[in-house]
C-alpha cells in the first residue's frame, strides 16, 4: 500500500515530486559542504602558526643588539600581545647560526615558556633568563655535535661563552644565545613574533612601522587585516544559508501536498482507515522519498563534489569517514522526518469535513 501510493504521487503530482527531490538533495549536498569549508578552516587556523606570526629580515639592515631590543620593547610599549620573540644571526664565517626565543612577561625577560614545553625533553642544564638578558650575559646552549659539556666555555665570533645547556634538539651548527649577547660581529638574519591570536591590521601596521624604523623588512602578511578568513567564513554563510532555503522550500512543498491530498485522506477515513494509520501512510511516503535522497545526495557528493573539494581545501582528505557521513545523515533525517511528522500529524487530526475541502 505504501509503495503503491508512493508510486501514484510520483505519477499524478510529477512535478512536484521533481521538485521536492531536488530541494532535498540540494540541502544535504549543501549540508555535507559546509562541514567540509568548516572542518578545513578550523585544520588551517590550528596547523598554521603563520596566521598569528609577524617577520622581518634583517639581511639589508645595520641591525644591532640595541636596535633589535628596541624593536623588541616597542612591541611591547605598543601592547601588541605575543607569546615568543624568535631572532636569529649567522656567524661572520656562516658556520653557525644564533638563535634565540624570548619572551617578555611580567616586566622580565626570559626564554619562551611556551617553546620550552616542546623542547624541555632533549634538554640538559637549563635555559637563560631575566639577568642574563639584562646584563648581556655570554651564556650558551650548545647542541650535541659540539660535544660540550655544562660549565665548559666555546668562542664564538672571538668572544668566550660558558655552556649552560645543551638542547639535543637543535641543528648541527645552531646554538641559543640571549639575543642582548649575539657576538658583536654576528649578521643578523631574520626576527619572528609569535602572536597570542590573529593580528588586526592596525597591529600590523604598527609592527611596520617599528621594523621599518630600524631598518628592517617587514614580510608580507597573506590574512591581511584577516580578509581571507572573512571570505572563507562568508563562503560558510553562504551555504547554510542556501541549505535553508532548501530546507524552506522542502516544507512549503511536503504543506502544499498534503493539501492537495485532503479529499484522499477523507476516502480513507470513511472506509475505516483511522487517523493513526492514515498519518503512518504519508509518513512512511516521506521515509521512501528520504532513503531516495540520501542515496543519490551522497553519491553525487561523494563521486563528484568531493574529488573537486580535494584541490580546492588542504585537509579535506581528512574529514570525511564513516562516522561524519552517519552523523551528518543522521542529522538531516532527523529534521527531516520530524517536520514530515508534524506535517502528517496536521493534515490528520482534522474532522471528515475538513478533509472535504482539499483537493484530489
Amino acid at each position: 500500500m505504501i509503495i503503491k501510493n508512493w508510486l501514484e504521487f510520483m505519477r499524478k503530482h510529477t512535478m512536484l515530486f521533481v521538485i521536492l527531490i531536488i530541494s532535498q538533495i540540494f540541502s544535504l549536498v549543501c549540508i555535507f559542504f559546509v562541514f567540509g569549508v568548516f572542518q578545513n578552516n578550523l585544520y588551517e587556523l590550528a596547523d598554521s602558526p603563520d596566521t598569528r606570526s609577524l617577520d622581518a629580515s634583517m639581511k639589508k639592515s645595520k641591525a644591532d643588539v640595541d636596535k633589535v631590543n628596541q624593536i623588541f620593547k616597542s612591541m611591547v610599549e605598543e601592547g601588541i600581545s605575543f607569546e615568543y620573540f624568535y631572532v636569529s644571526a649567522i656567524s661572520r664565517d656562516g658556520q653557525t647560526n644564533y638563535l634565540d626565543r624570548a619572551q617578555f612577561k611580567d616586566g622580565e625577560y626570559g626564554y619562551s615558556e611556551s617553546i620550552y614545553e616542546n623542547v624541555k625533553y632533549g634538554m640538559k642544564g637549563f635555559y637563560y633568563d631575566n639577568e642574563d638578558y639584562v646584563n648581556k650575559n655570554k651564556v650558551v646552549v650548545t647542541n650535541d655535535e659540539l660535544r660540550k659539556s655544562i660549565g665548559d666555555t666555546i668562542t664564538l665570533d672571538g668572544e668566550s661563552y660558558k655552556v649552560v645547556g645543551v638542547n639535543e634538539i637543535n641543528d648541527e651548527g645552531e646554538v641559543e644565545i640571549p639575543f642582548t649577547a649575539f657576538p658583536a660581529d654576528c649578521k643578523w638574519e631574520s626576527m619572528i613574533f609569535g602572536l597570542s591570536s590573529l593580528p588586526t591590521r592596525d597591529e600590523y601596521e604598527k609592527f611596520c612601522d617599528i621594523v621599518t624604523a630600524c631598518g628592517c623588512e617587514p614580510g608580507e602578511f597573506y590574512v591581511a587585516n584577516n580578509q581571507d578568513l572573512r571570505q572563507e567564513y562568508s563562503m560558510l554563510v553562504v551555504s547554510a544559508l542556501l541549505a535553508l532555503l532548501a530546507g524552506g522550500n522542502m516544507y512549503m512543498v511536503y504543506s502544499y501536498i498534503f493539501r492537495k491530498r485532503r479529499r484522499k485522506l477523507s476516502v480513507f477515513t470513511l472506509c475505516g482507515c483511522s487517523k493513526g494509520k492514515a498519518r503512518f501512510l504519508f509518513f512512511s511516503e516521506i521515509v521512501c522519498n528520504m532513503i531516495c535522497v540520501v542515496i543519490v545526495a551522497t553519491a553525487i557528493f561523494r563521486f563528484l563534489i568531493y574529488p573537486a573539494m580535494l584541490s580546492w581545501f588542504r585537509y579535506v582528505d581528512r574529514l570525511y569517514g564513516i562516522r561524519e557521513y552517519s552523523v551528518i545523515i543522521g542529522i538531516f533525517l532527523f529534521i527531516t522526518l520530524f517536520l514530515g511528522y508534524l506535517l502528517s500529524w496536521s493534515i490528520t487530526r482534522r474532522s471528515i469535513l475538513e478533509f472535504r475541502r482539499g483537493d484530489s
